[in-house]
């Protein structure tokens, strides 16, 4: 599961929508040109990081998939998973574990003008890379990336949370002065310490079962905190932490050595899932999971993919690529370079790669990506390539008769039939943190009842109008199956079923979003103002700053995009389990944490089924039937939809629209497909560079 931008990023398309564009940055050196005959494809995309640990996109996510190859991957044709790195897997009888066999392969750097190895892929790598993944020194946006595997979760969540209430019981100690003087906090002191947004300290005593936290996170305004108060609170963090930190030690010492994942040999890696998981194989291609050379990056650290003479590869491609060490110079201005990447002939399925050069551009403006392409020189341009009214504009060129308003527009006209649109994967949501007078279902459920869909997804930064989302999960996931039911509300209703105007501090609603969103966040807010009388704050946030936001709670309404980590419902509704970070809308359900933990394992659900959950209209018969292999899976299918239509009646999450990813192909580009039908693709959709080919 994952936030745009922060815990998931891979684009559904049909094959292929990288985004690409090309930007005035001077020649390519000598030494990077392709031999005579060669074919290159030059693009621009905002890539900026090479480390599989720290993409923030799909476009970063392209070019490590071409240069790093993990054990599956997506066959570029057909978009089905298909052996990687690993050139065969076997499954228990009882689908627990996964033991996968390393073909023989090498790791190669770009030396001078050739390759040189750096030794045999080892199950070792990838144990080393997914180990870094969720080392909080790393700072992966992709921590929660192997939380679907048993006993991840305490890394990937419990040792954050431990490392935070430490920082919170240090930070109280200090501010108390110490043992022996327990001061008195004063209330502007006191709200200080809460409000600070790095410690955040409400969010993480929030997640305290006991009354001393709960009292801090929550206490008044305008009112001292005594001493004694915050000695029994430290107390009690200090048990917490005892009790945290012995799972953690215990992880640590077992989690990628004999238990979870571990390397049998240098050639065979186990992975073990709770029950019959066949999503596992999507999960296993995507980017933060590909393997890395353990004793090269673990010497070179960073420095392994920020300089061309250090970065190592295993994939199609070797990259020989220097990232600057600053996104922008002294001015503010983005510093542009490129990102070049070679041909791997000792790949071992080199024969099939289109390509023996590809050169992204990155940081170029709109004006100079128009004119490389209209000149030939750019291949491929995504819309993020360009501003919103350029992309508009185009596509208005279509229309017979049209006639460009000014000068610059008069190459729309020529660029139009080189222009495509297609529904992703992904979904814009709005979600609401379940606290205050919103931890009452009929409150979400009224805002949730006003929210015009058409008029807001009308509002989104996009080159076309995109499609409403009538569910959380995507439409084509595989493993999906019909809601049982949907949310039904009297939207007229509303102002009465709000009830409360302001939270208990006196707040209004807060809307959080970044400039994506603006106007979205913006037509929401105000159709809450004039239906039910109350005021609404939109607070735009980018970067870290909305991260920061997001994970302290500064927020009572949430507009991002969402994108699964692998091609299953599971990969959006377990984000939304009690106390998951992932998720962290406040929200608690028994219900709904045994229908995901039953489809987890299913096969335990069937064995011994949870009393609540098997007494629900659609899951007892599906119970019964469940004598084989197709009827687990059918059951798994039913306890997902029951808890995707639980977290939309439940107005936790309100699914707005598909974002469309949109660009310029040129033709004589060849391996893309922007168009429909069968190859259609759900959920993962990288869009391999071994894919993509060029006529001339």
């Amino acid at each position: 599961m994952g936030r745009s931008g922060a815990l998931g990023w891979v684009a559904a398309v049909s094959l292929a929508t990288i985004v690409l564009a090309m930007g005035g940055v001077g020649p390519v050196r000598a030494e990077d040109a392709p031999a005579a005959g060669a074919k290159r494809l030059t693009y621009a995309a905002p890539c900026r990081s090479l480390d599989p640990a720290k993409i923030g996109g799909p476009d970063e996510e392209r070019v490590v998939l071409a240069c790093f190859e993990g054990l599956t991957r997506l066959d570029p044709e057909t978009g089905k998973i298909e052996p990687g790195a690993a050139a065969s897997w076997d499954v228990s009888p009882d689908g627990r574990t996964w033991t996968f066999h390393l073909r023989d392969a090498m790791w190669f750097h770009r030396f001078g003008d050739a390759f040189k190895d750096k030794g045999p892929v080892k199950a070792t790598d990838f144990v080393y890379a997914w180990r870094r993944l969720l080392d909080p020194d790393t700072a992966s946006p992709h921590l929660h990336a192997l939380d679907a595997i048993p006993g991840v979760l305490v890394l990937s969540t419990i040792k954050p949370r431990a490392v935070a209430l430490d920082r919170v019981s240090s930070d109280l100690l200090e501010a108390i002065g110490g043992e022996k003087q327990k001061k008195t906090l004063s209330p502007d002191d006191v709200q200080a310490f809460l409000n600070d947004t790095e410690r955040n300290a409400r969010g993480w005593l929030g997640e305290v079962d006991a009354k001393e936290a709960k009292e801090l996170a929550t206490w008044p305004a305008d009112k001292p905190y005594q001493g004694q108060r915050a000695w029994a609170l430290l107390q009690v963090l200090r048990k917490e932490l005892d009790r945290l930190n012995t799972d953690v030690r215990d992880a640590e010492e077992h989690v990628g050595k004999d238990r979870s994942f571990w390397a049998k040999d240098d050639k065979t890696l186990v992975v073990t899932t709770a029950g019959p998981a066949p999503w596992l194989p999507s999960l296993l291609a995507r980017g933060p999971l590909a393997p890395v050379h353990e004793k090269w990056v673990s010497n070179k650290r960073d420095q392994a993919f920020n300089k061309s003479q250090n970065q190592v590869c295993n994939g199609a491609f070797v990259s020989f690529t220097d990232f600057p060490l600053k996104a922008t110079n002294e001015s503010g201005e983005a510093t542009p370079f490129k990102v070049v990447l070679f041909k791997n002939p000792a790949w071992w399925r080199a024969s099939s790669v289109g390509l023996d050069q590809v050169v992204a551009l990155v940081d170029n403006g709109p004006d100079e990506v128009l004119r490389q392409y209209g000149t030939g020189a750019c291949q491929w341009v995504h819309a993020d390539a360009l501003t919103p009214d350029i992309s508009r504009g185009i596509r208005a060129a279509k229309a017979p008769g049209w006639k460009p308003a000014k000068d610059t527009e008069k190459i729309y006209a020529s660029l139009a039939g080189d222009a495509y649109d297609v529904t992703s994967g992904r979904v814009a949501i709005l979600r609401f943190r379940c606290a205050g007078p919103l931890e009452k279902k009929e409150a979400r459920q009224a805002l949730a009842a006003l929210v015009a869909k058409d008029a807001v997804a009308a509002k989104a930064v996009s080159a076309v109008t995109p499609p409403v989302a009538r569910r959380f999960v995507p439409p084509g996931t595989s493993g999906m199956a019909d809601l049982p039911r949907t949310l039904s509300v009297d939207a007229s209703k509303a102002a009465a079923l709000y009830g409360k105007r302001r939270f208990p501090d006196g707040s209004w609603l807060t809307i959080v979003a970044d400039a994506t969103f603006e106007g979205a966040a913006d037509a929401i807010g105000k159709t809450w103002k004039a239906k039910v009388g109350d005021d609404y704050s939109y607070v735009q946030k980018i970067g870290s700053d909305f991260s920061i936001a997001v994970d302290a709670g500064l927020w009572d309404a949430l507009l991002e995009t969402w994108i699964a980590d692998y091609d299953d419902p599971l990969a959006f509704l377990s984000a939304f389990t009690t106390k998951n970070p992932a998720g962290d809308c406040a929200w608690s359900s028994p219900l709904y944490d045994a229908l995901i933990a039953g489809a987890k394992d299913v096969a335990g659900f069937k064995a011994k089924p949870d009393a609540a959950v098997a007494a629900l209209p659609t899951v007892k018969p599906a119970l019964d039937k469940a004598t084989d292999a197709a009827g687990l899976e059918t059951l798994r299918r039913t306890l997902l939809a029951e808890a995707e239509a639980m977290l939309l009646e439940e107005a936790v999450v309100v699914p707005l629209w598909h974002p469309v990813d949109s660009g310029l192909v040129g033709r004589t580009v060849k391996g893309i497909f922007t168009g429909g039908g069968d190859r259609r693709r759900s959920i993962l959709d990288p869009q391999l560079l071994t894919g993509v080919g060029r006529t001339d």
